[in-house]
């Protein structure tokens, strides 16, 4: 009997990559899920479940184990009858191919050479399609962008026992809707018989998602639908809660519609409807999706694509990645490539930059004056072992990089990390500020992995992007579904820079003096989930100082920190006394709590000062705290038990409307935020301890305003008749005061905007 259906199985050792350990959370996710099922015939067939292989002959009311005695990863299962199949396994030191003729009771087993390309990009999975009992095709896809589908075939006319090189070699959009209801896949044995996988993510409020399988089949060619019984306790779904997905940091930057995000995000070929983006925001972990914006290499049409679509997603809270697809690597296989001639490559990434963003601002994501976004260029995989290719491929990002920049915006390279020779573009004197790193891990099983993280990629050292630079999309091509509705997509991890449309996001009407929004002297800050109360704040400047105390007698505290790739030393001082100086470098990046022990048992006073120094090994001096504990007492850094940040003092007033505010009578002291209007409100108090501050817009000065009064009083400091647009407003004390005062202090108590 002739063979129903093929096996595809998500390939992970072929591709070249340093494995990134493994969490607890993946391997039960990985344990729980199934990467694969096929029929032989009408009730008759197999399943790779929890990284075994399965066989039923009654639609699963039994199943019995048929895994091949073979090390290394399943890559493809494919039966041609219930008694012949095949199973293709990777291993690090090759291929191997098991045969059954017993309906996997029995395996023989070889040893298998494919004379895979390495000139072409990573393989990413591969598909067994056997004919006969001695003709069979693989087709290995590889590595690519959502845009690209490249596929090479290998055939075998000798039972798996040698295979030839198929030169039917595919380089072509991905086909097919972009979305599907119901299955993520299905496979009909006959008119009426089939099974089909149904796959269900929800998240509540976009954070402590689920996803749950379920192995269906239909005796009525699809009409009604029950579940199948899966191996082991007979469960009829296999559900992994995702409890550590978290909720997105995003901190704009200054005068631009970008910012950097946290989070996760989703690229894919042909963009959604705006219902549809409207559904996964609802139900999915994601919060960005990428935008293919043009060039002589976009496959999809994007035919939703314009400034009012795009004004609703980002009303529904989507962060977008701009991305470009013009010319390749002069020896790429792609169609469209650059010129081998540094020069002249180097000139058409400039043009290409030009004409992304004139597509940029045409969609409403620049300023105004077209500056202000983030575009990405897409380069795929090419032989990065030719150096002329290489050195051209170099020129033209460094072209696109220069124009982008002198256009008033950020340059962004997309590639592989291994094969798109991002090494070289890195060590460029002015290399892309972001990095978009395609390097696919196979911890997820094809689905979202809410432990996924932009560093430990192969082929690029974490000293390359960072402080917050990086994207990275670690699983390709694969079908989710969220709320329902399911989604032809690549997933990515984000720690970097995305864009807005412009002049959406606008601040919030009133914002507190203990927001992420404001920055004190030298101390920004930044939300993010993973920081212990969703964000921290960090310095890179020498003598910049954090205070933080707690009325609680103990003898042990601990100041809750970070250690990376960038990060520089601090110093930590207990009651006036220096305790320690520690490195918070570390190659792989942690977040962590210093332990101060033996303390006497009173409450205590820690001062954390950024030195500005580092060992050479860290590529910043950057130091973050994200909160303190004395002994089981945790204060946040947003808490006013951090009564000093920079120069600016946490006091306790009953006169002010939430009982507290911050104040600094310290000559050259500042504090920033930013707002999106014509105006805002400065809340502060005034009074005869009161002195003078400067009012800074977008770092000129724009007024200077006395706050000495007999009398002590709240006040509001109305600022309006500026530009329209973004603007970043600077509050700096002028140790200058009214003959009358008897102080120099500054208040704040948070800002408005109409």
């Amino acid at each position: 009997m002739k063979k129903l259906f093929t096996g595809l199985i998500i390939l992970a050792l072929l591709i070249p990559f340093t494995p990134i350990e493994t969490t607890a959370q993946a391997q039960n996710a990985q344990s729980a899920s199934i990467r694969g099922f096929g029929l032989a015939a009408p009730g008759a067939g197999w399943l790779l479940f929890g990284g075994k292989l399965y066989w039923t002959d009654n639609d699963g009311a039994a199943w019995r184990e048929i895994t091949p005695p073979q090390d290394g990863e399943v890559l493809a299962v494919d039966f041609m009858d219930p008694d012949t199949g095949w199973t293709l396994f990777a291993a690090p030191d090759g291929f191997s191919l098991a045969r059954t003729f017993d309906a996997g009771r029995g395996w023989d087993l070889w040893p298998v050479s494919l004379p895979l390309d390495v000139t072409l990009p990573p393989a990413a999975a591969v598909e067994m399609d056997w004919l006969d009992s001695q003709t069979a095709r693989l087709t290995v896809r590889h590595q690519t962008g959502t845009n690209f589908d490249l596929r090479t075939g290998f055939l075998t006319r000798n039972g798996g026992q040698t295979w030839t090189r198929d030169e039917t070699r595919l380089s072509q959009p991905a086909a097919g809707m972009p979305f599907t209801e119901g299955f993520a896949q299905s496979k009909m044995a006959d008119s009426r018989s089939g099974w089909a996988l149904s796959v269900e993510g929800e998240c509540a409020a976009k954070t402590d998602c689920a996803v749950t399988e379920r192995l269906m089949r239909t005796f009525d060619g699809g009409q009604s639908w029950q579940p199948v019984a899966l191996p082991g306790a007979g469960a009829s779904a296999s559900v992994r809660e995702m409890p550590s997905a978290t909720g997105a940091g995003f901190s704009p930057r200054p005068l631009s519609a970008t910012g950097v995000l946290t989070s996760q995000g989703f690229d894919t070929c042909e963009i959604p409807s705006a219902n549809a983006m409207l559904t996964w925001w609802k139900s999915s972990p994601y919060y960005a999706v990428n935008l293919y914006l043009g060039g002589a290499a976009r496959a999809c049409d994007n035919l939703n694509l314009s400034q009012a679509y795009l004004a609703d997603l980002a009303d529904q809270g989507w962060k977008f990645i701009p991305t470009w697809v013009g010319p390749q690597a002069p020896c790429s296989i792609f169609r469209v490539k650059m010129s081998y001639d540094p020069v002249v490559a180097y000139q058409q990434g400039a043009d290409e930059a030009a004409a992304a963003v004139d597509a940029a601002s045409a969609l409403g994501l620049t300023l105004p004056d077209k500056t202000g976004t983030v575009i990405y260029y897409d380069l795929e995989a090419y032989n990065v072992n030719n150096a002329a290719c290489k050195e051209a491929a170099t020129a033209f990002i460094s072209g696109w990089t220069d124009q982008i920049e002198a256009s008033g915006n950020i340059a962004g390279v997309y590639g592989s990390t291994c094969t798109s020779g991002l090494e070289a573009i890195a060590a460029l004197p002015n290399p892309p500020e972001a990095a978009w790193l395609a390097n696919w891990v196979h911890i997820s099983n094809g689905y979202y992995n809410p432990e996924a993280s932009v560093w430990s990629v192969a082929c690029l050292p974490a000293s390359t992007w960072t402080n917050q630079t990086r994207l990275r999309q670690y699983e390709g091509g694969h079908t989710e579904v969220w709320g329902g509705l399911g989604l032809n997509i690549d997933s990515n991890v984000l720690d970097g820079i995305v864009a807005t449309v412009a002049g959406s996001g606008p601040t919030p009407k009133v914002v507190d003096d203990n927001s992420y929004l404001v920055a004190y002297d030298g101390w920004g800050n930044y939300q993010l989930p993973a920081a212990f109360g969703g964000g921290y704040r960090f310095t890179s400047q020498a003598g910049q100082v954090l205070t933080c105390r707690k009325a609680v007698n103990v003898a042990t505290v601990f100041v809750m920190t970070y250690r990376g790739p960038d990060q520089g030393k601090a110093q930590i001082t207990v009651d006036g006394s220096v305790v320690k100086t520690v490195d918070l470098y570390r190659a792989e990046p942690l977040w962590v709590n210093i332990r101060i022990p033996d303390l006497p048992r009173q409450a205590h006073t820690i001062v954390v000062k950024a030195l500005g120094t580092k060992r050479p090994a860290s590529k910043g001096t950057q130091v973050r705290v994200t909160g303190c504990k004395f002994g089981a007492n945790t204060v946040d850094d947003l808490a006013y038990g951090f009564s000093r940040i920079g120069r600016w003092n946490a006091r306790n007033d009953a006169r002010m409307p939430d009982g507290w505010y911050r104040l600094s009578g310290v000559k050259g002291a500042r504090l920033t935020f930013h707002i999106t209007g014509t105006a805002f409100t400065w809340k502060t108090a005034a009074g005869p301890w009161y002195g003078m501050a400067q009012i800074l817009v977008d770092g000129a000065p724009y007024q200077t305003v006395d706050l000495y009064q007999p009398k002590w009083s709240l006040k509001a400091i109305q600022v309006s008749g500026l530009a329209e647009g973004d603007h970043q407003i600077t509050i700096k004390v002028l140790h200058q005061k009214n003959p009358a005062s008897k102080g120099f202090g500054v208040g704040f108590d948070g800002f408005s905007v109409p």
